[in-house]
């Protein structure tokens, strides 16, 4: 159940009754809503505990990705391509 919530989030699925003729399933229309109601709370709740698992046991040392991107480059801004709505030319961050 918690499968078939996700895809329906991922493909952009608006209805459970979608999902439900998609995949032909053999249980009513009903016990699949009900199903998924109950196991997104479940889920939820796994995710919860995973996350303060994650928080509880995480490393003391942090990394940081500090890569140097070439269109931060003021003689780069008005050529680089896949950037071109983002950059800034000002001293400052840009307000987006």
């Amino acid at each position: 159940m918690i499968a078939l919530s996700l895809f329906k989030q991922s493909q952009g699925i608006e209805t459970k009754k979608s999902i439900w003729k998609i995949f032909n399933l053999k249980c009513s229309y009903k016990t699949l809503v009900v199903n998924m109601n109950k196991m997104a709370i479940w889920a939820v709740l796994i995710l919860k505990s995973i996350l303060a698992w994650n928080q509880k046991h995480s490393h003391i040392v942090k990394h940081t990705d500090s890569t140097d991107i070439p269109v931060c480059l003021t003689k780069n801004g008005s050529r680089h391509r896949t950037l071109c709505d983002m950059v800034c030319l000002g001293a400052r961050s840009c307000a987006s």
